[in-house]
C-alpha cells in the first residue's frame, strides 16, 4: 500500500505540479514578455504624438518627419495591441482546458491507485479471515485463563478457612504476638486450644 502510494504522490507531482508549472512558466511569462513590449511600443507612440503636436508648421520637412514618424509609431501600436490582446485571448482559451485535463489525469492516477489497494485487499482477505479466527480462538483461551485464576483464589480461601476449622473439637490458626522482651515486634505463631488452654507454637 505505501508502494502503491508513493506511486501516487509520483504521478501527482508529474501530472498536476508539472502541467500547472510549465503553464505558469509559459504561458503567463509569455503574456508578461507581451506586455512589457506592448508598454514600450505604447510609450513610443506617446512620444511620437507629443512630437508631431510640437512640430512647428513654419517647418514643413520637420512637419512630415513628425508625421511619418507618428504614422510607423501608430501601426507598430496597434499590431502589438492586437498581438498582446490575441495572446491574452489565447491563454485564457487554453486555461481551463489545461487545468481541466490535469485534474482529469489526476483523477485516472486516484482511480489507479484505490484499484491497486482494492485487488490488494482481496488477495489478504483469507488470509486476515484465518488471523481473526485465529484471533477469536486466543480470546477464548484467555477467558478460560482468567476464570482458572479466579477459581485458585477460590481455592486458597477454601484451604484458609479449612485450617482455621477444628476437624476434631478444636480452634487453632495463626495469630500475631507481640514479643515480650527486645523490641517487642510482632510476629506470627500456631496458636491453639489445649486443655482449655490458649498455646501456640513457632511452626506449625
Amino acid at each position: 500500500m505505501n508502494k502503491f502510494h508513493t506511486i501516487l504522490l509520483d504521478q501527482a507531482s508529474r501530472t498536476v505540479l508539472k502541467n500547472l508549472k510549465v503553464f505558469v512558466k509559459d504561458d503567463i511569462n509569455q503574456v508578461k514578455d507581451y506586455k512589457g513590449h506592448f508598454l514600450k511600443v505604447s510609450e513610443g507612440y506617446d512620444n511620437a504624438l507629443i512630437k508631431n503636436a510640437q512640430a512647428s508648421k513654419n517647418r514643413p520637412q520637420e512637419v512630415q518627419e513628425a508625421a511619418n514618424i507618428l504614422s510607423a509609431s501608430k501601426s507598430c501600436f496597434q499590431h502589438t495591441a492586437l498581438d498582446y490582446v490575441n495572446y491574452i485571448t489565447l491563454v485564457q482559451s487554453r486555461k481551463v482546458p489545461s487545468i481541466l485535463s490535469t485534474l482529469v489525469d489526476y483523477y485516472q492516477a486516484c482511480v489507479t491507485y484505490y484499484h491497486q489497494g482494492f485487488d490488494l485487499c482481496n488477495d489478504f482477505d483469507e488470509f486476515f479471515k484465518n488471523i481473526t479466527e485465529d484471533l477469536n480462538c486466543l480470546r477464548g483461551d484467555y477467558q478460560q485463563l482468567e476464570k482458572a485464576m479466579q477459581n485458585r483464589h477460590l481455592s486458597v480461601n477454601n484451604f484458609s478457612d479449612t485450617n482455621t476449622n477444628s476437624t476434631s473439637n478444636k480452634i487453632e490458626g495463626y495469630l500475631f504476638k507481640k514479643k515480650s522482651k527486645g523490641f517487642k515486634t510482632w510476629c506470627r505463631r500456631w496458636f491453639y486450644l489445649s486443655n482449655n488452654q490458649l498455646v501456640y507454637s513457632r511452626a506449625l
